[in-house]
């Protein structure tokens, strides 16, 4: 599975350098699942005629050309949060967090949509699915209860073994922009440990859809593993009438 690098901020750190501390056993990474469930995105300012991705890349390298161009992610992120063991490591996990960093009422407004569909939606039915809502206020939304069960309440990862999960996150339509962090608090061979992740250099940002508002931008497609390169229908082309925008032609 690829996914995207995340920066990873670990707090709480054991002040003396040797020996290891425990919480080193673990590593926590999250990332948009790009490659699994596809991408949805605005871009505030059109990319320039002839810019796109560079040819043959997956939803993931998409991403990361459309993020490099400001683009942010519309609707619902959807992250998957990775957990791997350096060596055995015994996680009783306390704690998931979205903190919210700072929001915008105002509609930013946007050029056009870009997308790179995989055909896949997530099964929400499955207990390593968390689903959170953005709200309009507060800082931090809690994505379990303190004492969270299933997969992740108690265990024991040996060395190199992963253990992942999906966590959606959503925002309503119409609502604000939000940029957000995802935080991850456990106790590791007996360490407190909190984890916080982020999109790279900064935190996730998610835009609310704002269907239906009247205007028309342009539309982008990226379809991986396509020679079709980056399609492109103007506004006139795809009203935004519905909720979401057409199907890609890949």
């Amino acid at each position: 599975m690829s996914v995207l690098p995340l920066v990873l901020v670990v707090l709480g750190c054991d002040a003396e350098p040797s020996p290891k501390p425990a919480g080193g056993d673990l590593v926590v990474s999250a990332a948009v699942a790009a490659n699994e469930f596809g991408v949805g995105m605005v871009f505030p300012v059109s990319p320039p005629a002839g810019d796109a991705p560079a040819p043959g890349q997956d939803c993931r390298g998409a991403y990361e050309w459309a993020r490099g161009r400001g683009a942010l992610l519309e609707d619902t992120a959807h992250l998957r949060v990775t957990l791997r063991a350096s060596r055995y490591a015994q996680v009783d996990g306390r704690a998931m967090v979205i903190r919210l960093v700072d929001r915008s009422a105002e509609f930013p407004g946007f050029a056009g949509r870009f997308s790179c569909p995989t055909g896949r939606y997530p099964d929400r039915g499955d207990p390593d699915v968390y689903e959170v809502q953005l709200p309009d206020d507060g800082s931090e939304v809690d994505v379990t209860s303190a004492d969270f069960g299933g997969p992740l309440a108690a265990v024991g990862l040996d060395a190199g073994e992963e253990r992942s999960f999906l966590v959606n996150v959503g925002v309503p339509k119409n609502g604000p922009t939000t940029r957000f962090e995802f935080v991850f608090r456990a106790d590791v061979n007996g360490v407190e440990r909190t984890y916080v992740l982020r999109d790279g250099d900064r935190p996730f940002m998610l835009m609310a859809n704002h269907g239906g508002a009247g205007f028309s931008p342009d539309q982008y497609y990226w379809c991986p593993g396509s020679s079709k390169g980056l399609v492109h229908h103007s506004g006139d082309d795809d009203p935004l009438d519905a909720e979401r925008p057409p199907a890609p032609p890949c």
